[in-house]
């Protein structure tokens, strides 16, 4: 990830990086959820953990307070 000055923007990554893993880490919840499912009528998709939640709050809260900031 650059900024607009062509430098490495390491909050752009790191929201980017925790953007993926968080998806890579339900998907894999998800698929073994899928496994180990019954069959019945109604199935609902498994939860999200609140770690992973707040993980996933933290660094866009970084990412926005970054831009918030006015980096210059």
């Amino acid at each position: 990830m650059i900024d607009d000055n062509n430098r490495p923007d390491l909050g752009d990554f790191q929201m980017v990086a925790i953007t993926i893993l968080t998806v890579i880490i339900y998907a894999i919840s998800a698929i073994e959820f899928m496994e180990n499912i019954e069959f019945r009528r109604v199935v609902t998709m498994p939860d999200v953990d609140a770690t992973l939640l707040s993980i996933f709050g933290l660094g866009q809260a970084a990412y926005l307070g970054k831009k918030a900031a006015g980096e210059q």
